[in-house]
């Protein structure tokens, strides 16, 4: 029996925080405000493979200059993402991370054609899908 502290990386649903070994636990009755950490959501059974993609998004999106801030696998297993800008992305059952590297290659021409930064500031046209890339 070992008792240690579980430092959170992200807030797993609307209720509980998840550790960076995936593992889901309550938030505690304290008032540390946890509204700075994404929020990631997924089936049960899937939390490490949520936290795993969230990372690997955040890399990908390091040198755009913003982060993912929700991340989303549905019970259909179809993902979404919201980055700090609002933009949101849906990629659907593809992965995520593909999608990802052919949407920063077409980035600097939807930004040229729309003046929509993916950087940590409100976007006019909020929503992409996979679809249009």
């Amino acid at each position: 029996f070992q008792v240690g502290e579980l430092d959170p990386v992200a807030r797993w649903g609307d209720r509980q925080l998840i550790s960076s070994t995936g593992e889901v636990f309550n938030r505690p009755a304290s008032k540390v405000d946890f509204d700075q950490l994404p929020v990631l959501k997924g089936p049960v059974g899937r939390e490490r493979e949520v936290l795993a993609m969230q990372g690997q998004l955040d890399q990908k999106f390091a040198a755009t200059g913003t982060r993912v801030v929700k991340l989303s696998l549905s019970e259909r297993l179809a993902w979404t993402a919201t980055l700090a800008s609002g933009l949101e992305i849906t990629f659907g059952n593809v992965s995520p991370v593909e999608s990802t590297e052919r949407l920063l290659e077409l980035l600097p021409h939807l930004q040229a054609q729309h003046q929509c930064p993916v950087q940590e500031q409100p976007c006019p046209a909020s929503s992409a899908t996979q679809d249009s890339m």
